[in-house]
């Protein structure tokens, strides 16, 4: 089974590359595995209550989201979460879920003004930047490209709402 992996960080363009990206899974019969790497707010043990409810909101965005893409594309999506330790979190799972496209959106790539394309390790990897013009039509290129290189297919993205 083919994977792709889609980081989410729950910004304001989020839903939109989470759309296409699900669009792209569908047309290419692949899973669609959603990550987010939070931010545990637990310093002590008075703490742990809030890094717990930390957790679940995450837990409940994630579900809220897979809901959505599940409902609009009937793709099968798997969520992952986890407590961020590094800056490449993304890339270390898409790794261990043997993913063939790794989706980055997130707002720490603000100095990016385009969807960039690179391989990592072997893994193709397509960045998007957070900001207000997200650029529908490039992103929809990008993953269109990185499917055809990788023999997904041959007919371009459909527009997503």
């Amino acid at each position: 089974m083919k994977n792709i992996l889609l980081s989410v960080d729950f910004s304001k363009n989020a839903k939109l590359v989470a759309l296409q990206t699900a669009e792209m899974a569908q047309l290419s019969k692949a899973r669609l595995i959603i990550f987010h790497a939070y931010c545990p707010v637990a310093v002590s043990d008075h703490d742990q209550e809030v890094g717990t409810s930390n957790e679940r909101l995450v837990q409940t965005r994630l579900d809220k989201l897979a809901c959505l893409l599940h409902k609009e594309t009937g793709v099968s999506i798997t969520r992952l979460m986890k407590p961020a330790t590094n800056n490449n979190e993304a890339l270390e799972v898409a790794r261990i879920v043997k993913a063939d496209i790794a989706v980055i959106y997130s707002q720490a790539i603000k100095h990016q003004k385009a969807v960039s394309i690179t391989c990592y390790h072997g893994l193709h990897v397509l960045t998007v930047p957070t900001y207000s013009c997200f650029d529908q039509k490039a992103f929809q290129a990008g993953l269109t490209e990185q499917l055809q290189l990788l023999g997904y297919t041959s007919s371009p993205l459909p527009e997503a709402i």
